[in-house]
């Protein structure tokens, strides 16, 4: 969907919501694939906001394919110490007498460096996962909303793992597959920018601050999520599948959807 989103915009949006609807036909439809619809939709078409109003829709070029692949791998390397550092931290917290405010320094220092790594040393291979870590918090704050609105599952349990599939999944094969096909499609005429009879916005104040609520909205929605699901400071390793499903992480999380929805309607 990350890549979909960034190479066709709109119609890739389209295409992985319908896409993924298609896919629960083979065992899994049922009230929750409304949000899956919804969700897959955002994670594409926040992917392609994100990119082209962030990172002002960085084109890429097949000489860099060759520069992409070891950077791809430290880059996974990276990102899996950042999710193991996370998990480590969970443990710390019950094993080491721990305050909660120094628990919660360590994931907020581990998520900055991550942050900074990404933007600093990497160009616009860090700007692309920081598209996909965004745009896979869309995706799983939409999905694991509904269906604790409906009952099916605790947030803190689904949560955490569409995230961390949605990321790793994007991580392994969306940069390579930019890198192959971007220049060709780009060649074909088919960038949604080129097929769209659109006047091109240009990247003004309000379209990136747009893309800031996006970020905000949809990161603290999902982080705030976890924890109350999860009884807040009681969480402990792999213990979110025992998450509560209540009004409270449904109410709680609102705000955060009706600001999302408004950062997407401002862009």
């Amino acid at each position: 969907p990350v890549v979909f989103g960034i190479l066709f915009g709109p119609a890739g949006a389209w295409g992985s919501g319908i896409g993924n609807v298609i896919g629960d036909f083979f065992g899994t439809l049922g009230p929750g694939s409304f949000f899956g619809f919804f969700g897959n939709f955002f994670y594409a078409f926040c992917a392609y906001q994100i990119w082209d109003h962030l990172f002002d829709g960085y084109r890429f070029n097949w000489s860099e394919s060759k520069k992409i692949q070891w950077k791809t791998v430290i880059m996974i390397t990276i990102l899996y110490f950042f999710v193991s550092g996370f998990f480590t931290c969970c443990y710390l917290k019950n094993i080491v007498t721990m305050s909660k405010s120094i628990f919660i320094i360590i994931n907020i220092i581990t998520i900055l460096i991550y942050i900074i790594i990404l933007t600093a040393l990497w160009g616009y291979v860090g700007y692309y996962f920081l598209t996909i870590i965004v745009a896979s918090c869309a995706c799983s704050f939409i999905i694991s909303w509904g269906v604790e609105l409906l009952r099916l599952y605790p947030y803190a349990f689904l949560a955490p793992i569409i995230t961390v599939n949605n990321i790793l999944m994007a991580s392994v094969l969306g940069p390579l597959l930019l890198a192959i096909i971007y220049s060709r499609v780009d060649n074909w005429g088919l960038l949604w920018k080129e097929i769209m009879e659109l006047e091109l916005k240009s990247k003004t104040t309000r379209s990136k601050l747009a893309a800031i609520i996006i970020v905000i909205s949809v990161i603290s929605g999902l982080v705030l999520g976890i924890l109350i699901s999860s009884g807040v400071y009681d969480f402990k390793p792999f213990q979110f599948a025992e998450g509560t499903k209540g009004n409270l992480v449904i109410i709680v999380l609102l705000p955060f959807l009706l600001l999302f929805l408004i950062g997407v309607a401002l862009i």
